[in-house]
């Protein structure tokens, strides 16, 4: 399986963006008060609904989305899809100025970006989103290196979350991600049968990204689009 990752900059692609958002999304996105985060919700939206385009044969304003569980069958907080064929997988992330975006032909996507510079303090959150054996090795490590590496194992966390479907209802001390493959650690309900692969993904300089799928891919593209049209898969 090859797989692609698209990054996008915000601010180059927020005007281009807001063009092809629903009225309403762009509604939506006039109610937040900080033009960071609208911008990223702007560009987060049209970048997949461009995917959407691409995949099903529409245009992107056809395009429409739902998030329910397919675990519990909630409608807000399962992942992002495409209502016009549920089955197809991909993964949307984004933090700082920048958005992620991944499809996987076959099998399960999780993205996960964070600024380098994000103000949360990963360091004192430690105990509560590293399993054991992972806390005592970031402990071990010199306090300078302790930031990167509690933001790799976030990314890597929040990927897995994602591929699997729990989001945040998974205790991120359950499972472990420090190898190739993330493990759970003992019984976790709707553990995927088959291993999940993680790498980290260089997207540009001050931003940790990661990304688990299952099978492994062959091959994985990261590009970076100037222009959300220029989209293709």
């Amino acid at each position: 399986m090859d797989l692609r990752v698209w990054v996008v900059a915000t601010e180059t692609s927020v005007t281009e963006a807001a063009s092809l958002l629903s009225d309403d999304e762009t509604a939506r996105a006039a109610r937040f008060t900080a033009e960071g985060a609208r911008d990223l919700f702007v560009v987060s939206r049209a970048v997949q609904r461009m995917l959407g385009s691409a995949l099903l044969g529409i245009a992107p304003g056809e395009v429409t989305f739902g998030r329910n569980c397919l675990r519990c069958g909630d409608r807000d907080h399962g992942k992002p899809r495409f209502l016009a064929r549920q089955s197809l997988e991909y993964s949307v992330s984004h933090s700082g100025a920048l958005v992620l975006v991944g499809y996987a032909p076959t099998g399960r996507i999780g993205l996960d970006i964070e600024a380098d510079d994000r103000r949360t303090d990963l360091t004192a959150m430690l105990p509560r989103i590293a399993s054991p054996a992972e806390g005592r090795r970031i402990g071990q490590l010199p306090p300078k290196e302790r930031r990167s590496a509690c933001l790799r194992l976030w990314t890597r966390k929040e990927a897995v979350a994602k591929l699997t479907g729990h989001g945040l209802a998974l205790p991120f001390i359950k499972f472990s991600v420090d190898g190739q493959t993330a493990s759970a650690d003992g019984p976790v309900a709707d553990w995927p049968d088959e291993p999940v692969w993680l790498r980290d993904l260089p997207v540009q300089a001050g931003y940790t990204a990661a990304l688990a799928t299952s099978p492994a891919p062959a091959e994985v593209t990261v590009e970076r689009l100037t222009s959300l049209a220029a989209l293709r898969v």
